[in-house]
C-alpha cells in the first residue's frame, strides 16, 4: 500500500484534540546527532574545527555558550513514514524525547554556525581581541632569509595539502613583492610544509567564490593571475622544490619558476577539467615549460603523472630521492651565487623578451575574466559538488547508468 504524504509544517496549535503531533513528524531529530566539544581557547582547537569541516555532513554550532559537532546523517531505522522501525527498543535518547520538547517546530537558530573551514578562518579575522587572531593561526606563507640571501618561501596549510586560497594567494603576492624589493635577496626558494608541495585550489573556497558578486569573483580570479605572472616574472632565480602532490594551480606556480627539483615520488595533475573548470591563468606559463603539445594532453585529460614524465616533458629540471631534495638544491643555489647577480636578472629578461614571455595586462584580464566566468557556470558548480559528495560528475556516461 503506497504510503500517503503528511502536511510537513501543521503548528501544534492546529491539532484536533482527538490528533497526535507525531503523525505529522518529519522526523527532524532523527537526521543528525549533535556530539559537545571543547571550547576553542588556542590554535589546536580551531584547527580540530577546520578538520571536522573538510568532511562532508558535518556542522559546528554554539548554544548557551557550548560548542557542539553537529553530524547530518539519517538514523537507519527511520522509515519512509517518518516513523520508527525500532520503537520498542528505541535508545533511551529518543525515549526522553516528548511531544513537549520535541523539535518539531525548532527554526534551528544558532549563536554561532559554521559549515566551512573558511567561515572558522573568518571568525578568528574578525575578532576583536587582537591577541585572539595573533595567536589563533600561523601564516599561510612563511619566509626565510639565510645570511648569502637565499630566501626560502614555504607554503604553510599543511592540513589542507598546501591548498591556496585568497588568504594564500595575497599573502604570496605580498611576500614575493617584498623579495623582489629586498636587494639583499638572491635567489628564491619556493616550497610546501607538510606531505605534499601544493594541492592547487582549495575546493571549498572555490565553491564559496563563486556565490561571490561578479565583481568580487573577477578580483579572485584576477589575484590568481596575477600571483603566477609575477612569479613568472620575477627578475630573480626563482627554484622550486617539489614533493608529494603539486595539483591544478601548484603546476602553473613550477611553471613558473626557473628551476624545479622534484623527488621522485611527486605526482603532478592540470586537474581543473575534472571539476568542470578551466586552467586559464596558469596556462601560459606552462606551455613556455612543456610546449603545447604536452600540454594539450595534460590539460585536456586532467590525467596525473610523475616525476619522470614531468622531467621528460621539461616541467622539472632535475629528479631526485627525497632525502636528497635539500642537498640537490644545495648544489644549484651555490652555482648561481657564483654568478653576478645584475648579469643574471639581465640574462633573464633579455629571455623573456626574446621568447616573449611575458603576459600583458591586456591578456591577464582577458585569462581572468574568462576565469571567474567560468567558475560561475553550473557545469563548475556540479564538478565542485560531485567532489564534496565524493561521486562522479553527472557528465560522466558511467554517472548517468548508476
Amino acid at each position: 500500500m503506497a504510503s500517503v504524504a503528511k502536511p510537513k509544517q501543521t503548528p501544534r496549535s492546529a491539532l484536533k484534540p482527538d490528533e497526535i503531533l507525531c503523525e505529522y513528524c518529519t522526523a527532524k531529530c532523527c537526521r543528525y546527532f549533535a556530539l559537545p566539544i571543547d571550547t576553542p581557547t588556542e590554535m589546536k582547537d580551531f584547527q580540530f574545527i577546520r578538520w571536522y569541516l573538510l568532511h562532508g555532513q558535518a556542522s559546528v554550532f554554539t548554544e548557551d555558550d557550548d560548542w557542539y559537532l553537529l553530524v547530518h546523517t539519517k538514523c537507519k531505522n527511520l522509515g519512509e513514514d517518518n516513523l520508527c522501525q525500532i520503537y520498542d527498543t528505541r535508545p533511551q535518547i529518543c525515549r526522553d524525547y516528548t511531544t513537549e520538547n520535541c523539535e518539531y517546530e525548532d527554526d534551528w537558530t544558532y549563536e554561532k554556525y559554521f559549515e566551512t573551514p573558511e567561515q572558522v578562518e573568518e571568525y578568528i579575522k574578525c575578532s576583536k581581541d587582537p591577541v585572539v587572531e595573533e595567536n589563533m593561526f600561523e601564516p599561510v606563507v612563511l619566509t626565510n632569509i639565510d645570511p648569502r640571501g637565499v630566501a626560502t618561501i614555504s607554503l604553510n596549510r599543511p592540513e589542507v595539502n598546501n591548498a591556496y586560497n585568497g588568504t594564500m594567494i595575497q599573502a604570496l603576492l605580498d611576500t614575493a613583492n617584498k623579495l623582489i624589493t629586498d636587494k639583499s635577496v638572491r635567489i628564491i626558494v619556493l616550497r610546501g610544509n607538510g606531505r605534499h608541495f601544493q594541492a592547487g585550489a582549495d575546493l571549498n573556497w572555490i565553491n564559496e567564490t563563486s556565490k561571490l558578486s561578479e565583481t568580487e569573483n573577477l578580483a579572485v580570479s584576477k589575484n590568481t593571475t596575477d600571483a603566477v605572472r609575477f612569479l613568472n616574472e620575477c627578475p630573480k632565480p626563482t627554484i622550486a622544490l617539489v614533493h608529494g602532490g603539486c595539483f591544478g594551480g601548484a603546476t602553473g606556480i613550477v611553471a613558473a619558476c626557473d628551476i624545479v627539483i622534484a623527488t621522485m615520488s611527486s605526482i603532478f595533475s592540470i586537474a581543473e577539467v575534472r571539476w568542470g573548470l578551466h586552467a586559464g591563468p596558469i596556462l601560459p606559463q606552462l606551455a613556455a615549460a612543456i610546449g603545447t603539445r604536452n600540454l594539450r594532453r595534460f590539460a585536456l585529460t586532467g590525467e596525473r603523472f610523475d616525476a619522470t614524465q614531468a622531467w621528460e616533458i621539461g616541467l622539472v629540471h632535475e629528479v631526485c630521492e627525497e632525502s636528497e631534495l635539500d642537498e640537490t638544491a644545495e648544489t644549484i643555489i651555490d652555482v648561481i651565487l657564483k654568478n653576478g647577480p645584475e648579469a643574471v636578472a639581465d640574462t633573464k629578461r633579455i629571455i623573456f623578451e626574446m621568447e616573449r614571455l611575458n603576459v600583458s595586462d591586456k591578456k591577464a584580464l582577458a585569462l581572468a575574466m574568462d576565469h571567474a566566468r567560468k567558475r560561475c557556470t553550473a557545469e563548475a558548480k556540479e564538478g565542485l559538488t560531485s567532489f564534496r559528495e565524493k561521486r562522479d560528475a553527472v557528465w560522466y556516461p558511467k554517472a548517468l547508468k548508476s
